[in-house]
């Protein structure tokens, strides 16, 4: 509505006085920020309207003087100011390299189940039957057991089991990987543990439901330093061709595997079928199977990974909350 109309029909007496203030207050609301258009309105209008005429900024608020009250109204909205608040900072998880003071900043850990055929059938499954299937463990998950050798017992389980890994590092990736292109993304390997609350593993079989909290839960994924590959433009296996992937509890044997030989689903195919189902990215870990021989750790064992040229993954169970 044109200032001219609206003036007219303010000071047609058929409109009673509480109605004409309220149309008022709506009007002044609606058009309060449109400063220049205001600040045009002649000072003897805004009287006769009782719309209050828009002074200059004051200190990040804008504030008026009503024409005929001479009562003052503080607008509290600060225009154009960014907000700020006191946030936290996130802390990366990252994994050591081998002979670098860089870090491997962790992106997503993926694992693939029962990849060993062994390991497969001892937890009564049959392997040649079974498409590859995946989940995750949280980025958080992951450290090095070079910095931090005391992992702490869980809670909510009595039946922690250890399996051992080869983990692969990913310094590149995609959608839709050629199983020829896989190895070109690999940036090195590492040795790893996941640990598994069996007992909530097994519940969760049994009702059908997600394994997160039998699988990621903190420092469920302890990891040796990195090992960059010798020759980037070689297969992914070749580093570790006939090496054998050993895991011992207190100086005895538990698991004993060919890391590479004896896996269902290679590393090539495991990171082409990954990338069907998630854009693979670097930092990204692969956790690419455990052969047979899991069981349960107690609190004060030692846990020992080897594997060939991989610098070993080590560490011993603590007390809950010790770290």
């Amino acid at each position: 509505m044109e200032l001219s109309k609206l003036v007219k029909y303010f000071g047609d007496d058929r409109i009673r006085s509480s109605q004409r203030d309220s149309l008022i207050r709506v009007y002044f609301e609606v058009t309060f920020l449109y400063e220049k258009t205001l600040r045009k309105t002649p000072y003897k209008v805004c009287v006769k309207l009782r719309i209050p005429q828009l002074k200059k900024y004051e200190g990040g608020r804008q504030t008026q003087t009503a024409g005929e009250t001479g009562t003052k109204i503080s607008n509290a909205q600060t225009i154009n100011k960014e907000m700020q608040f006191n946030l936290h900072k996130l802390r990366i998880p990252a994994l050591s390299i081998v002979n670098s003071s860089q870090k491997f900043e962790v992106h997503r850990i993926y694992c693939i189940g029962r990849n060993y055929r062994e390991h497969a059938i001892e937890m009564g499954h049959d392997p040649d039957r079974e498409e590859p299937f995946f989940f995750q463990k949280p980025p958080d998950a992951a450290f090095s057991t070079t910095i931090t050798s005391q992992v702490p017992y869980p809670s909510a389980t009595h039946d922690l089991h250890h399996e051992a890994e080869l983990v692969v590092a990913l310094k590149d990736g995609g959608s839709n990987i050629s199983i020829e292109e896989a190895s070109s993304c690999i940036f090195g390997y590492a040795l790893g543990c996941d640990l598994t609350r069996r007992d909530l593993q097994s519940k969760a079989k049994g009702m059908r439901r997600p394994w997160d909290t039998a699988k990621g839960f903190d420092f469920s994924a302890p990891c040796g330093e990195i090992w960059p590959k010798k020759d980037p433009s070689s297969t992914s296996t070749d580093d570790l061709k006939g090496c054998s992937l050993e895991c011992r509890v207190d100086g005895s044997l538990r698991q004993k595997a060919d890391c590479t030989n004896l896996m269902i689903w290679s590393i090539e195919e495991t990171i082409s079928t990954l990338s069907k189902y998630f854009q693979l990215s670097s930092g990204d870990l692969i956790m690419t199977g455990t052969p047979a021989g899991v069981s349960s750790l107690e609190i004060g064992n030692k846990v020992e990974i080897t594997c060939g040229p991989l610098p070993e993954c080590s560490f011993s169970m603590a007390e809950r909350g010790i770290n």
